[in-house]
């Protein structure tokens, strides 16, 4: 092959490099990434129908904080919202 051809080849395969260079290089925007736990706490029959009432996430936070699992969960995770479920879900 000769030089110009290699010249050639280089310029039109240099470009589809360089734009997937640019492509790759551009920060990436992560959408849908949404992650749901259901997570047992045992709660007394007494207890259950305020607790599904609650709607404060602060007040749920500290309840679940009240098991230290659940406390590292919510210091790697504070901006996760806590919900009740109604029933079991077994």
């Amino acid at each position: 092959m000769d030089s110009g051809a290699v010249v050639a080849w280089t310029l039109v395969f240099g470009w589809i490099g360089a734009l997937i260079a640019i492509r790759k290089s551009r920060p990436q925007e992560v959408l849908g990434r949404d992650t749901f736990l259901r997570v047992p706490v045992r709660v007394s029959s007494e207890a259950l129908p305020k607790l599904v009432r609650m709607r404060r996430q602060k007040k749920l936070k500290a309840i679940l904080r009240e098991t230290p699992i659940y406390a590292e969960l919510l210091d790697e995770f504070p901006e996760a919202t806590v919900e009740v479920m109604r029933t079991a879900p077994w």
